[in-house]
């Protein structure tokens, strides 16, 4: 199934599953004045109740179950991990579900029908009241998570000029032996993501600088085309004074963010865009070198959870003097241990669909390499770069330890954005 029919289909089964709760809670009502207006119990009744509460909660996995499968038609859901949200909504949805239930028999009971309209408006009013107070509830910790993703997304897509987030290493390297003053550089490797002719390109060298450039062409194999996404393209770029690009530079479409007062913005272009390129250059050592260096060099964006400090804007400054604790993630390869989950970008990071779990209390931090590493020690037993996407990166805490006694050995080490 493509993109398109999962966002179609999986919000047409979230739209059945909201409407059938509804019904439920109508059917719910009517129900439950029947049972009330019985003189004798049934033992009846208590299965039907317990088959209410069943039943909404089949709804609302079903909404659960419709919004992961329209997740999944976006960009990098597929990596997603959705079992705590669907359980932690399920559980509140079935809360929802027995309390509605209760005031039913509660209210209805109270308020005896006695043949007068008064009191059974009364009945009909408070019965409503306690639906509508439900429904309040639900619906208001989905506008918080709307309103916070709608926040994401703006700051995932504030440096992409050209709407298009790719990456590419640079591996081979063409001059044009037409072009008489060899301005012209047809550059080779492997894409991951989408790019297309004319949009405006940024080409890293490690250590060496930055170059903004324009895409003139993009070829897969002979064949020039308009756009590629996720496969082996060669394109062309303007040179630097007559000169190439060198190899294992890094080509992407994303710019560095300017600096916000108060606004914690991060683009770590060079460890996102190595590390996805780690599996298509196996046993290169150059290349290996590389990644270390982006990593030791990098800076890291990382969620954490406030005590007493409501931040309605994730990307919002945590202030000095507030105290917070880390989020985690658990890793198989370390047999279930906690590891700290960082994040290049608001992109990667709004792949983490439980960044909603505590409320307005969420924000994040910025930390360098070896911030990270005073993090981890004896806390954590690694770290995970972009752990829902677009490629992880597993860092054991040893790791972390002997590269930083390298580094320091070696020189100064400082944090970049990239």
């Amino acid at each position: 199934m493509n993109s398109r029919w999962k966002k179609i289909t999986g919000s047409i089964l979230a739209a059945t599953g909201a409407v059938s709760f509804l019904c439920l809670a109508a059917g719910g009502t009517a129900v439950a004045f029947v049972v009330m207006e019985e003189q004798q119990k049934d033992p009846w009744d208590t299965v039907m109740a317990g088959l209410l509460v069943a039943l909404g909660i089949a709804c609302l996995a079903l909404v659960q179950a419709g919004m992961r499968l329209a997740d999944s038609g976006y960009k990098g859901a597929e990596k997603e991990r959705f079992f705590g949200r669907w359980v932690k909504n399920t559980l509140f949805a079935g809360a929802l579900v027995i309390f509605v239930c209760a005031a039913y028999m509660s209210v209805l009971k109270t308020a005896y029908y006695d043949g007068d309209m008064k009191t059974l408006a009364l009945r009909i009013l408070l019965t409503a009241g306690a639906v509508l107070a439900a429904s309040i509830l639900y619906i208001r910790m989905y506008l918080i998570e709307f309103r916070k993703r709608k926040r994401i997304r703006a700051l995932a897509g504030e440096n992409v000029p050209g709407g298009s987030r790719y990456s590419m290493v640079i591996d081979q390297i063409y001059s044009d032996k037409e072009d008489p003053g060899n301005r012209t550089f047809l550059y080779k490797g492997l894409l991951h993501g989408k790019l297309r002719k004319g949009e405006t390109a940024y080409v890293i060298i490690p250590g060496g600088g930055e170059y903004e450039s324009v895409i003139r062409g993009v070829f897969k194999g002979n064949k020039q085309v308009n756009e590629a996404a996720d496969t082996e393209v060669s394109v062309i770029l303007d040179s630097i004074e007559g000169k190439a690009y060198p190899q294992y530079a890094l080509l992407c479409g994303t710019k560095k963010p300017a600096e916000t007062e108060g606004v914690n913005q991060l683009e770590a272009r060079q460890i996102r865009g190595y590390v996805q390129g780690y599996d298509d250059h196996p046993g290169v050592a150059e290349y290996m070198s590389l990644v270390v260096w982006a990593i030791v060099h990098g800076s890291y964006l990382i969620p954490v959870y406030t005590r007493d400090t409501v931040l309605p804007d994730p990307s919002q400054q945590i202030p000095a003097d507030a105290e917070y604790m880390y989020a985690t993630v658990t890793a198989a390869m370390v047999k279930g241990e906690n590891v700290l989950p960082v994040y290049t970008d608001w992109d990667a990071l709004g792949a983490w669909r439980n960044i909603m779990d505590r409320d307005c209390r969420q924000g994040t931090v910025i930390r360098t390499f070896k911030e990270l590493e005073g993090i981890v020690r004896d806390e954590y037993a690694g770290v995970v770069i972009n752990p829902f996407g677009p490629r992880s990166f597993y860092l054991s805490a040893e790791f972390l330890q002997n590269i930083l006694e390298q580094e320091t050995t070696a020189g100064h080490t400082e944090g970049e954005g990239q």
